[in-house]
């Protein structure tokens, strides 16, 4: 996964860019994604696609030592993004007046955007290289960027299943010079895509490779009847770092996709963070889950920001780099997904094909309570769960017990014909 990931990290993946567009093509290389297209300029919802931004160059040059002491040809993040075309020669005061640095992270280069109706020239550096640029009188700057009538793109992929009862799986891809943020939730949801297609889900799920807030308002403005058949989503960001996983829950917080997927992390053995819809970071699930649109979206990162408004240490930094990302973490993140949407696909409600209480050992299912006091408690417990209304999941997180044991029994009750299968959808 990381070598997806490192093929795109130092790509201008501004909003809409040359750099943004060829991250996609490198997603179509991995999954056939089918390209979305809106024009500059198109209105959706409240919201307008902004013009196509690009640089070919942009440095600083000493005018004292002849030195080029900021050139983006070192590192993208040295242009504040969406800056605006500039050359002059001018005086330190005014070049400083434009230089942005992190003094809580000054050893890293600050990712800094001028979006929309913030539009300006400047430039980014270190806390170094800003004191550096205090000894110099005058520079030279160079901004060759521009605007241009251009196209907003979302890599979509859809993996069809039996019903179109869908489940949303979403992933920023705009941010120029980043890696963990958000390419390692990129390269996770194309190992989940790959997997997918290899099965026969009963659910259907669309992936979505998209820009900030204004790629899920215009996919959803495009596809207003997507919130009839739309299960939930999951939003994959930020997971390679070495943080425990965390669980943002969606909006209501106590919906399926949210237990499902806090199933798993509970049973994993291993920590994990829980946090409050809208407390880490703001993506596609403010969109997904806001008034009107209501699908329950949750995320599932590697952030905990609660000692810190950081979602970790390097977040939009130059520090935030491939070799900063685990590959064991990447597969754990896949691996935990894998079991939510494997939980998905198996669920279902059993319906009783008798009253009472069926006699068990008939068919194999009873024990000695001295053999297997566990299996015993269990068995009984979930006997009384079975009301013709609660799914297996249900049984298994009100009981709190692993889903994988209860869908046993269950199964097997369905098998000799004690119960039957109705669909959670």
């Amino acid at each position: 996964m990381k070598e997806i990931i490192s093929k795109m990290w130092k790509l201008n993946r501004a909003l809409v860019s040359r750099g943004y567009d060829k991250a996609l093509e490198c997603i179509k290389k991995e999954i056939n994604i089918n390209i979305l297209k809106y024009e500059s300029g198109k209105e959706f919802l409240t919201w307008k696609i902004p013009k196509k931004w690009d640089v070919e160059e942009a440095y600083v040059v000493n005018l004292d030592t002849g030195e080029k002491v900021i050139d983006i040809q070192n590192n993208i993040l040295h242009l504040v993004i969406g800056a605006l075309p500039f050359e002059a020669e001018i005086t330190k005061d005014k070049l400083l007046r434009h230089v942005h640095y992190d003094k809580k992270r000054p050893e890293y280069i600050p990712c800094v955007y001028k979006y929309y109706d913030q539009l300006d020239w400047g430039f980014c550096c270190t806390k170094e290289q800003y004191e550096k640029l205090q000894k110099g009188e005058r520079y030279k700057v160079v901004i060759k960027s521009s605007y241009s009538e251009g196209e907003l793109k979302i890599g979509e992929y859809i993996v069809k299943g039996k019903t179109p009862y869908t489940v949303y799986i979403l992933c920023h891809l705009d941010g120029p010079g980043q890696a963990n943020d958000n390419l390692s939730g990129v390269a996770v949801s194309i190992e989940i895509a790959k997997k997918l297609s290899t099965m026969n889900p009963y659910y259907t799920y669309k992936f979505l490779y998209l820009p900030g807030t204004i790629g899920p308002m215009a996919y959803l403005a495009s596809n207003p009847g997507m919130v009839n058949d739309a299960i939930g989503g999951i939003i994959l960001e930020m997971l390679g770092n070495d943080q425990d996983l965390t669980l943002q829950y969606s909006c209501e917080e106590d919906q399926y996709i949210d237990r499902i997927i806090f199933n798993v992390l509970s049973q994993s053995g291993k920590p994990f963070n829980e946090r409050p819809f809208n407390k880490i970071f703001y993506s596609g699930e403010r969109v997904f889950n806001s008034p009107g649109v209501d699908i329950p979206t949750c995320s599932i990162s590697r952030v905990d920001n609660r000692n810190d408004l950081l979602p970790f240490y390097e977040y939009r930094t130059s520090g935030d780099t491939p070799e900063k990302i685990s590959e064991e973490k990447l597969q754990e993140a896949f691996e935990t997904a894998m079991k939510a949407i494997n939980i998905l696909e198996k669920d279902f409600i059993p319906i009783r094909n008798y009253i009472g209480i069926p006699f068990l050992s008939k068919y194999g299912l009873w024990t000695e309570w001295k053999d297997n006091p566990e299996y015993r408690i269990m068995i009984n417990s979930i006997l009384f769960k079975l009301d013709n209304d609660a799914s297996v999941f249900e049984i298994a997180d009100e009981l709190s017990l692993k889903f994988e044991d209860v869908y046993k029994i269950v199964d097997k009750m369905v098998e000799i014909g004690l119960l039957n299968r109705n669909t959670v959808y």
